[in-house]
């Protein structure tokens, strides 16, 4: 690896100064922690995907790149697993939570933000972005829930600019339990097309923030955190900044930036949802710029990471907006326990994982759940997890020092069709081991998608067998093929590849995994 020193001659006592505040500053870094929402694991440019995403490559270079990192199927699910550190079966919220609901949390259950701001270190604490945890009572909001500062929505997904969050009829009287006459469900479609809407965007006071809908919401949220950390940079008190992005969900809306790249031929008809990644990309770079700015980026630790797979142009029957999200050559997409519902791209980097790690620069290549976050950030404060009840495990030794003697060995996914009754059996569930994986249901999320059963284009176009283009390219990079070779696909005759009885969905499905 290479570590970069820079010896410089100061006074003494100035020196034995710095030197204090440094050794504070590495034993509790800052932890920003960044979670795209609905990107799949080829949506990024790094695993193979079309579009650029510049600076998530860099992040990726530089630091550590876990290519195993599993998260939940869906974002409610995922976000109470990253902020508990339990399965989401473990914790209130294991799907999602609609609107109209009393759905969230348990209160039980302390956040992550909350153990680091009571912790010696005091953390300051702040959330930007999409919260998803519930919303029926104050008390399950994230003001009250370890945050000092705020600025978020609480729904699923709101317009980036008018800040509204709109549930479309179909899903409000085709999904939830709602015994409305069909002549009022018939009158609210055709007179509100866009659906139940509401406006969505609140302060750290809980009052309604940017109402006239001028300004792209991302744009509110990295301004958000590029302030806190700026306000925070005379301060040694450590921070945790947990930015929840909306990028790249739908409703996609051209953001205030366009890219010439978004054009290419390549890109086809996801010119929009081109443009919105590689905005929320260079977002990230400007806070990236703003740590450096203020010379906290050395003692910081970033965590990126997506809830989920992506959400393609599902159609269905539920009229939801058009989301063009892909992860080919993997099957399925968001909703599903196969490998592209689940498996998102996540990075470890910052300055001091640039200068502290053994692993900088490198892959990591065991699995990571969701869930172990909640441990691993108490690891990077230097806290102990022994006193909570979690699932998560610790793997800052490992992720950071290439220290395996600790490593995740399963993942155990489960969500019940009826929790109210366990003998209708299991929705979308798997469990995960080295060398095995279980599949249960893989299809039946919240609804149940025909294409997420199989290999599914950002168009809702699918195949029933894995698609050979996509994977020959990718057996080309040498960097790239490992995470998607299969020896057993290989050594199938080239009729056999193509035959989808080989390939049938099943409400049971093992499979073993390759070394």
């Amino acid at each position: 690896k290479n570590f970069t020193s820079c010896g410089i001659m100061w006074h003494s006592l100035t020196f034995c100064l710095l030197l204090a505040i440094a050794s504070a500053r590495n034993g509790a870094p800052n932890i920003l922690l960044i979670m795209m929402d609905d990107l799949g694991y080829t949506d990024i440019n790094y695993n193979g995907g079309e579009i650029p995403t510049p600076t998530l490559n860099e992040m990726a270079s530089n630091g550590i790149r876990v290519t195993y990192h599993y998260a939940n199927t869906i974002c409610s699910a995922s976000r109470s697993s990253l902020l508990t550190g339990r399965y989401a079966w473990r914790t209130g919220a294991a799907n999602l939570i609609y609107q109209q609901t009393t759905q969230h949390a348990s209160l039980d259950l302390p956040f992550i933000s909350s153990v680091l701001k009571e912790s010696a270190s005091t953390y300051k604490t702040a959330l930007f972005g999409k919260y998803h945890l519930g919303y029926s009572s104050k008390e399950f909001l994230p003001f009250n829930r370890g945050f000092d500062e705020t600025l978020f929505f609480e729904s699923g997904a709101i317009s980036y600019t008018q800040h509204m969050a709109c549930s479309a009829w179909s899903l409000i009287f085709g999904v939830l339990d709602t015994d409305v006459d069909t002549d009022l469900q018939q009158l609210l479609q055709s007179d509100y097309t866009h659906g139940f809407c509401s406006f969505d965007l609140w302060n750290t006071f809980y009052q309604p923030t940017d109402v006239d809908g001028t300004t792209y919401s991302e744009r509110l949220f990295t301004n958000g955190v590029k302030t806190h950390i700026r306000d925070h940079q005379d301060d040694d008190t450590p921070f945790f900044i947990y930015y929840a992005m909306q990028t790249p969900h739908w409703p996609l809306e051209t953001p205030p930036k366009e890219y010439e790249e978004c054009n290419d031929d390549a890109i086809g008809e996801r010119t929009t949802f081109c443009n919105v990644l590689m905005y929320g990309d260079e977002l990230i770079s400007e806070i990236i710029a703003m740590l450096k700015t203020v010379q906290k980026y050395d003692d910081t630790v970033i965590i990126f990471l997506s809830d989920n797979g992506p959400n393609p142009n599902w159609q269905n029957g539920i009229n939801l907006p058009l989301g063009y999200g892909q992860t080919l050559p993997l099957r399925g997409a968001k909703g599903s326990t196969f490998e592209g519902g689940i498996r998102t791209p996540a990075i470890v980097s910052g300055g001091f994982v640039e200068n502290n790690c053994a692993r900088a620069g490198s892959s990591y290549t065991h699995m990571v759940h969701i869930s172990d976050w909640f441990a691993t950030m108490m690891g990077i404060a230097q806290l102990q997890d022994e006193d909570f009840d979690i699932d998560g495990i610790n793997l800052w030794p490992s992720i950071c020092h290439n220290d395996d003697s600790l490593l995740r060995e399963k993942i155990e996914h489960f969500e019940m069709i009826d929790v109210h009754d366990e003998s209708k059996g299991f929705k979308a569930s798997y469990l995960r081991t080295k060398d095995w994986k279980l599949v249960i249901n893989s299809a039946l999320s919240f609804v149940e998608f025909d294409s997420n059963k199989y290999w599914v284009d950002f168009d809702d176009e699918y195949t029933s067998y894995p698609p050979q283009e996509k994977y020959a390219t990718l057996m080309q990079d040498e960097e790239l093929a490992p995470l998607f070779r299969s020896t057993c696909y290989e050594a199938m005759s080239a009729q056999d590849a193509m035959d989808p009885s080989l390939f049938a969905y099943d409400e049971v499905m093992l499979f073993q995994i390759e070394e």
